[in-house]
Order: C-alpha cells, then structure tokens, then sequence
C-alpha cells in the first residue's frame, strides 16, 4: 500500500497543482496583481528593461542613511576620508554591478522558502483526503 502523499511507485503527489490551476483558467485575482505591484512600487521597486532584474530606488532617507555607514566605515577601517558626492557614487556602483548577486542570492532564498511552504501545504491537504473506493 503506498503511503499518505505518494502513489504505489513512491513519488509524490500535489506537486504542480499551481500550473495546473492557472492552465485551468485560475491565478490571481487582478486585485490581489494591483496589490502586489502598489507594494513593489512603494518599496521603490521598479523593473529593468534589459535584465528584468528589479531596480531598487532607495528614498532620500534611506540613501542618507546608507552614505552615512560607508562614510563611518571608510573613516573607522581605512583611515580614509570620502565625501558625499564619492560615497553615493560608490553605492551606485555597487549597486549596478555587484547588487545582482545579492539579489539573484535573495531570489534563491525566497524560492527554497516558498518551495518549503507548498510543499507542508501540499502534504496537509493530502492528509485531508477520504478514503474512497476511487484511487488516482
């Protein structure tokens, strides 16, 4: 007898059931997509044409903050001055060219969590089951 979640040859059951629901005419909400895309507005998230890549746009604020701990680290750990206009240059640089890994990092992250999440899912809808006469 197979067990709980898996068919008779041992490999699991439930996976894919997003694909299989947006074939079937399913997905979001159009106002469940409207919010998601306020919230990676207000963020300051906005996509790149060339990469897709989200670009993130830091408020004044935030960049003001930012500036302020690269200047401390420069001072503290290399006994070097650098200025604001330097300091923000070197952000925008890092940024550009070395924020990708960082992001691709976090995507990876988000997808092993997400991943884990509809998998316990999946497993507890598959202890919701009935036993019926009708196997799959």
């Amino acid at each position: 007898m197979a067990q709980a979640g898996a068919d008779a040859a041992g490999t699991r059951r439930g996976r894919g059931l997003g694909l299989a629901h947006r074939r079937a005419g399913g997905g979001l909400r159009p106002a469940a997509v409207a919010v998601m895309r306020a919230r990676r507005l207000s963020y300051g998230f906005t996509q790149r044409a060339d990469t897709g890549m989200a670009e993130i746009k830091f408020t004044d604020a935030e960049k003001a903050s930012i500036v302020a701990k690269l200047q401390g680290y420069f001072n503290d750990e290399l006994n070097q001055q650098i200025g604001r206009f330097d300091a923000e240059f070197l952000i925008d640089f890092i940024s550009e060219e070395i924020g990708g890994y960082y992001y691709n990092r976090g995507l990876y992250d988000a997808q092993t969590l997400v991943a884990a999440k509809l998998e316990a899912v999946g497993d507890e809808l598959l202890q919701l089951e009935r036993r019926t006469d009708f196997s799959r």
